[in-house]
């Protein structure tokens, strides 16, 4: 290891023209297999520099600090509080904070609350109406609606590829047609449903004119094709229906670890929320909440344990 971050060197191109060698003094050497497990095992400790209450989630490096507090001006002032620590923690070692890729939030019911910015390298970094988290939109006020629209957006510029290869003549068929609208636009969809599952009905029927046009296109139905119909035809579940199938699936593989804080949290008799009892029912209803049962039992046996 010492061999491999030590005595490197390194030049910079720009068109045909080469700099003068310098010396890497910090950091990794770059497109190189060891440099993700290299950094990983560097900036892992940074969880260890963030105090209670703020709840920390680290993804590579991108960095997510919450903190829960009935009074907004409270919360600012433990944010602004770790944020420092936060940058010694780092600047120890030699990195900072990228203040351009930074985006603060604050979930808060009363609209009329003004704090002042988070400051950032003794620069203020602005408070944002919504921010992107791992692939998912997140808005102050609480709603999935601008989350549900992207979502929408992306799909649609996808659905145009569906559309120039369903020509009537020069077109694919319905067997290459399926798979492409599974593969391009059902996996957009299919991310992150059993969290913005919890929107309401009608901002979720925002979704559903999507997989219908594309069902349109490679089967071509008519336009006044019953939905319903159309899914039949197709093979497809409504878009509500494989939404509480994902969920399903991800409660039947929380309940397999039943000593995680997700699995006390969603499977406590107190708990009530919609995710579980929306998909509780479904399963119920559709035969598949054995599987549940069985990990459960299994989870009290603890076979595994040793005494």
């Amino acid at each position: 290891m010492q061999n491999y971050l030590t005595d490197r060197f390194f030049r910079v191109k720009v068109g045909v023209h080469l700099s003068s060698v310098h010396t890497q003094d910090n950091g990794i050497p770059q497109s190189s297999p060891l440099s993700g497990t290299f950094f990983l095992v560097a900036i892992n400790d940074i969880l260890n520099a963030i105090p209670y209450p703020i709840k920390p989630l680290l993804f590579v490096d991108n960095l997510s600090i919450h903190v829960q507090s009935g009074c907004a001006r409270h919360a600012h002032r433990i944010l602004q509080s770790v944020v420092k620590l936060i940058e010694e923690w780092l600047s120890s070692r030699g990195y900072r904070i990228s203040s351009s890729k930074t985006e603060i939030i604050f979930e808060k019911r009363k609209s009329k609350t003004q704090l002042l910015p988070l400051l950032i390298g003794n620069h203020p970094n602005p408070e944002f109406e919504t921010t992107k988290v791992l692939g998912l939109w997140f808005q102050s006020r609480h709603s999935w609606l601008p989350h549900i629209k992207q979502l929408k957006a992306k799909c649609l510029r996808a659905l145009n590829i569906l559309k120039y290869l369903a020509h009537p003549i020069t077109g694919c068929n319905r067997k290459v047609l399926l798979p492409l609208y599974q593969a391009l636009i059902l996996s957009i969809l299919d991310y992150g449903a059993p969290i913005y599952g919890l929107a309401p009905h009608p901002q979720l029927t925002l979704l559903e004119t999507i997989q219908n046009s594309a069902i349109l296109i490679y089967t071509g139905a008519f336009c006044t094709s019953p939905a319903l119909s159309l899914c039949a035809e197709s093979g497809l579940p409504p878009l509500h229906c494989r939404r509480l199938t994902l969920t399903a699936g991800l409660l039947s593989s929380i309940v397999q670890l039943p000593y995680t804080s997700i699995h006390e949290y969603l499977f406590s008799k107190t708990c009530t929320k919609p995710t579980f009892n929306r998909a509780h029912t479904y399963m119920k209803s559709t035969g598949k909440e054995r599987p549940l049962s069985i990990f459960s039992k299994m989870s009290e046996d603890k076979p595994f344990c040793s005494e």
